[in-house]
């Protein structure tokens, strides 16, 4: 080895294992999140909080507009698994007239959430704006085809959404309709 290779190769050496240590901790940072700084860290479980608060909301609004005459003690047993306090009374209490209207009108009705966004959270409680649609059909929509008649079977909606956090679930406290 002459005089000028051996610096170039103690460099060379170095800039190895300069790149084997970088790549270590570019894999512990990728494996383990944990040890990320403390603002990626934060940003990363607001990102997981919005996440589970959009989740919650996008869950409540289609058991809410999720009907069928069909089979209505299941969905009012959904709705009431995601919901909590006086908004869960009061729906729990509507219970029997809401299953009685479906049966009586045979209504069927499915959603879509076309936009959702969070207005707030602050700790334990988060509001949420839905924006949905959905297809109905009724006895009522059906006799209006019969007759020849124009039956609109959308429907648009938009919710304004409160939610409490229970036990680690985001559940729904009120639901507002807006217009």
């Amino acid at each position: 080895m002459t005089r000028n290779s051996r610096p170039r190769a103690v460099l060379t050496v170095l800039a190895g294992v300069l790149a084997v240590l970088c790549l270590a901790v570019l894999g512990v940072r990728i494996v383990d999140p944990g040890h990320l700084p403390p603002a990626r860290s934060a940003a990363s479980a607001v990102e997981s909080r919005n996440d589970a608060v959009t989740s919650a909301a996008r869950m409540a609004a289609i058991a809410f507009l999720d009907i069928d005459y069909r089979g209505m003690d299941a969905r009012v047993d959904r709705m009431l698994a995601l919901s909590t306090g006086a908004f869960r009374q009061q729906y729990a209490a509507k219970r029997a007239v809401l299953v009685a209207a479906t049966v009586e009108g045979q209504a069927v009705s499915s959603g879509t959430i076309r936009s959702i966004g969070i207005e707030n959270v602050t700790g334990t409680r988060a509001t949420v704006s839905v924006a949905a649609d959905s297809v109905v059909n009724n006895l009522a929509i059906e006799q209006a085809k019969k007759n020849g008649q124009a039956a609109d079977d959308k429907r648009y909606y938009r919710f304004k959404i409160d939610l409490d956090r229970v036990s680690g679930r985001w559940l729904v406290s009120d639901l507002q309709f807006v217009s």
